[in-house]
């Protein structure tokens, strides 16, 4: 069997691409190591892009019947209690990823994906233009052919090294932590604000996914990480008095029981965006600061761009290489600035001194932050991103 395209990983970015594809007639499988739903690192916040892309694939209706929060506010907390507070200037929704990847695969599925799950890729070889996938699946390794190859793996997928991925910047990596919490541990009432807390090397944001739940997603340097993760939350939220408390109990003398979802040596900034002729989207290809909250929607895009490139080259009867480099031209141009923004916004931001000069001199303000909102993010509909391109 060959398939048109083969997409390895089933989150937002691999399933968008999928859809896509299938929507367009593209002979489409796609493998995912994990069984679904499952949870992921992630703040959870599904930025305007989200919604125009799903609009676009005729599922959006489909997608508020899961009833995620309406989110339109965002409030940016500082040491000593400096606190600003602003309107987005678009609709979001908060939601857990566990429902939003399981209603992405399923959708896929409805348009006819082969969908391979679990399923762990174990390499991708080419060969006079085909890719042969070998991937394990109920304790048996197999193979499959495709013409084209969309890479939509994770963090700390086993083919980065494969796959040749940049090494990261060990003085950038941070440990990443999320957790759920029922709005009874919370103070914090206002669902449709996503509040963020920034001091030296620590980032927190915590947004409503549900009418009664809350993330609450952390980054911390890994080099000034030395305790629990209740322990430092505690030490940030209950005995340092940098910030106003969102936690209505003590985390560890009263939620013994959270699970929590952790990934270490994480890294923001691009990688390499063509491997072998394979087209990297969302993570793969690159990852923006997460307070930015703009991830979800940077892997939605490139997977909208990509898909819609392979139709492109379809129709037109182009050349392998010249849809590696119109992918690679449009992605630099649709991201590059983007996540270099957010990125320096990011070293800003977690350095205390500096925000608080900042602060202080009137620099870091509501006019500002609202300027820098709309430099993280693509303010184009759906179909202006593809005329813009196409």
């Amino acid at each position: 069997m060959i398939c048109d395209v083969a997409i390895i990983g089933g989150g937002p970015a691999g399933s968008t691409a999928a859809i896509y594809l299938a929507k367009n007639n593209f002979n489409v499988c796609l493998f995912e190591k994990k069984s679904f739903p499952r949870e992921t690192l992630c703040g959870e916040f599904l930025s305007h892009e989200v919604s125009e892309i799903l609009s676009h694939l005729n599922i959006f209706e489909k997608f508020l019947e899961l009833k995620p929060n309406l989110i339109n506010r965002l409030s940016l907390n500082f040491p000593n209690k400096n606190k600003i507070s602003t309107p987005l200037g678009f609709e979001a929704f908060g939601l857990k990823r566990s429902v939003f990847d399981n209603f992405l695969l399923q959708e896929a599925k409805e348009k006819q994906v082969q969908i391979f799950q679990p399923a762990k890729v174990l390499s991708v070889n080419r060969t006079n233009g085909v890719y042969s996938i070998a991937y394990s699946e109920s304790n048996s390794t197999k193979i499959i052919y495709a013409k084209n190859v969309i890479a939509a793996f994770g963090k700390q997928s086993n083919l980065a090294s494969q796959f040749n991925r940049q090494k990261p910047n060990s003085k950038k990596e941070f440990l990443g932590v999320k957790f759920h919490l029922n709005s009874r541990y919370l103070k914090i009432k206002k669902t449709d604000e996503i509040n963020i807390y920034l001091r030296n090397n620590f980032y927190c944001g915590l947004n409503f996914v549900a009418e009664n739940e809350a993330v609450v997603c952390f980054l911390v340097n890994r080099s000034k990480y030395k305790k629990t993760v209740e322990t430092y939350l505690r030490k940030i939220f209950f005995e340092s008095g940098d910030f106003e408390n969102p936690f209505e109990y003590d985390l560890i003398d009263r939620i013994p029981h959270l699970k929590f979802i952790g990934v270490d040596n994480l890294s923001f900034g691009r990688k390499q965006i063509i491997e072998n002729g394979i087209f990297m989207i969302g993570d793969s290809a690159g990852q923006i600061a997460p307070l930015t909250g703009n991830g979800i929607a940077i892997a939605m895009q490139s997977a909208f761009i990509i898909s819609a490139l392979l139709k492109k080259h379809r129709e037109e009867k182009a050349s392998k290489k010249s849809v590696e480099m119109l992918y690679e031209n449009h992605w630099l141009k649709e991201f590059n600035k983007r996540i270099k923004i957010a990125n320096v916004i990011q070293t800003i931001a977690l350095n205390s001194k500096m925000s608080r000069l900042l602060i202080k001199f009137n620099i870091v303000n509501r006019t500002l932050i609202n300027f820098l909102i709309k430099q993280t993010r693509s303010l184009r509909k759906a179909n202006n991103l593809l005329n813009s391109y196409f």
